[in-house]
Formats: C-alpha cells, structure tokens, sequence
C-alpha cells in the first residue's frame, strides 16, 4: 500500500525578530517547531476570513432584501398615487 503525503512545503521568508520569536517558543516548549507556529498561525488567519467573509455575505444578503422591500413599498406607492 503507497501511502500518500498529504502536505506540501511551502517556502517563505520572515522577519530574523519573528524567527527569532518563533525560536523562543519552541524553546520554552510552547510548540514543536517553526512549523507547528506556522500552521497554527495559517489556520487562524484562514478561520477569521472564512467567518468574515461569511459576515460581509450575510450583510449583503440582508441589505439586499431591505433594498427588495424599499422597491416594492415605492411601487406599491406609485401604484396608490395613480389611482
């Protein structure tokens, strides 16, 4: 049975302080490694955009049913002031 990786490496280049904080970390056992940060990091930035984007979806889908109802209440009036 071939078992498969299931991560990539990706390469990125930090600030030598953040390194250097992320070192500490590992240092004082808070984290395994620099990847560990990295990941947990990746996975907090990833979780707050899901939820904002959702929020901004839910904002526009409310303020496009308030928009709905602001067309139908003025048709509704022109429809009263012509008769």
């Amino acid at each position: 049975m071939v078992k498969k990786d299931l991560s990539d490496r990706v390469t990125v280049r930090l600030p030598k302080k953040m390194i250097n904080d992320m070192d500490n970390f590992v240092v004082i056992g808070e984290y395994r490694s620099r990847s560990d940060i990295v990941r947990e990091a990746v996975k907090c930035f990833i979780n707050s955009k899901v939820k904002e984007i959702a929020d901004t979806f839910e904002a526009k889908e409310k303020l496009q049913k308030i928009a709905a109802q602001t067309v139908e209440a003025e048709k509704a009036e022109n429809e009263y002031m012509k008769s």
